[in-house]
Order: C-alpha cells, then sequence, then structure tokens
C-alpha cells in the first residue's frame, strides 16, 4: 500500500540520469508514483532492488517505461507523454510533478504542468557554470524550498575544485550558505544532495558524483 500523503509523482529520464535506479527504494516512500522511462536497453538492477521493487510494480506505483525505438531524446518523449497522461487522470490541486533529467528541454514539460495549475519542477544532478537566482519569498512550500536551495547551492558549489571531502564539513558550507536562506535545514538540503546523487557518503567521508573532481 501507498502510505505517502500526497499524489507526488516522480518522473525519471534513466538515459540522462542512471545512477537513479539505486535510489528508487527510497524514493517510493516520498512519491505515489514512480515513472521511470529510458531507451531501448533496459536498465540492469541487482536481484536485492528488484525483490524490493516487485510490489511496487505490481501494484502500479513503478512504472519502467522503454522505447521501441532508441535515440537521443527518447526517454524525454516518454516522459512528457505520461506527464500529461497523468496530469489528465489525478488531481491538478494536490499532485505535484518532479521530473529528474538533466535535460533542460525537459522545462518544457514541466511550464506546461504549471500553466494547467500543477506544481510542478524539474530537478538535474550535475551542476551547471550559471549560478542560479532564486525568489524564495514566493514560495510558501519548505520540501519545494530545500530542492531549489539544494540545487543552487551545488550549481554555485559544485564546480569548485576545493569543495568539503568530510561530512561535518560539508554540513557547516551547507549552514553558512542556508544562514539567511532557510535557517536550521542544512541536514534536508544535504540529504536532498545525497538522495539526487550529487555525491555519497562512506563513513565521515563524502565521495562527490558529478562535477570536476
Amino acid at each position: 500500500m501507498c502510505n505517502v500523503e500526497n499524489e507526488s509523482v516522480l518522473l525519471i529520464d534513466l538515459d540522462n540520469c542512471p545512477n537513479q535506479i539505486e535510489q528508487l527504494a527510497q524514493n517510493l516512500e516520498r512519491y505515489a508514483r514512480i515513472i521511470v522511462c529510458y531507451g531501448s536497453q533496459p536498465p540492469k538492477i541487482s536481484l536485492n532492488l528488484a525483490l524490493l521493487l516487485a510490489n511496487p510494480i505490481y501494484h502500479k506505483r513503478l512504472e519502467f517505461i522503454g522505447m521501441q525505438k532508441n535515440g537521443k531524446n527518447a526517454a524525454d518523449f516518454g516522459l512528457c507523454f505520461y506527464a500529461g497522461r497523468l496530469s489528465a487522470q489525478m488531481s491538478v490541486e494536490q499532485t505535484e510533478y518532479l521530473i529528474v533529467s538533466n535535460d533542460t528541454d525537459l522545462d518544457h514539460a514541466v511550464n506546461l504542468l504549471i500553466q494547467q495549475g500543477c506544481k510542478a519542477q524539474r530537478i538535474g544532478n550535475k551542476p551547471t557554470n550559471e549560478p542560479i537566482i532564486l525568489d524564495l519569498t514566493t514560495i510558501d512550500d519548505i520540501p519545494q524550498k530545500i530542492a531549489l536551495i539544494a540545487k543552487e547551492y551545488f550549481s554555485k558549489k559544485g564546480a569548485l575544485k576545493s569543495r568539503p571531502a568530510k561530512k561535518a564539513a560539508l554540513l557547516n558550507d551547507i549552514r553558512a550558505f542556508c544562514r539567511n536562506k532557510l535557517p536550521n535545514h542544512e541536514q534536508a538540503v544535504f540529504d536532498f544532495l545525497e538522495q539526487q546523487a550529487y555525491f555519497k557518503t562512506e563513513g565521515r567521508k563524502i565521495i562527490y558524483l558529478t562535477g570536476e573532481e
């Protein structure tokens, strides 16, 4: 059964963000529906993960959508199709859509969802060279603020060669960054970045998975 509080939908461009496959079990605790789109080559998953995903797949909370023909934007078209289909089936007021992809072309799908009255955003998992400028005064939803601040933080810090190598140091750096934006939420921002595979932790050590080392 689905125990999440809202009708949130996660749409994943697996061709663009292959590391999201390892986050599926965790994300199923947060999202009512997850759609994973990929080109013609099916993803490879471990037996343990397959067992964890079997029940959500059976109840159609998790769907893997493979394109019949591979191509540069194959998964993108799948995501757009299913985003539109779900927006017609689910409550506009209660449903929020999160598209995970580094492809900025999917911002068009996000904008169309927003025009229909839905909450929607795209999250990438690689830093950009240009810093993101946010106006958080117009946003009341705390989880959305956390996601946006996390993106802004990594867009400014992620491409730097000198990045905190220890968990405590990274948390302190995020705390300083959040002080005037969303104080006392540095752990939530840290957790969001780790969940989106910007980095992983090994004990007290931080292993960055995106950007230049």
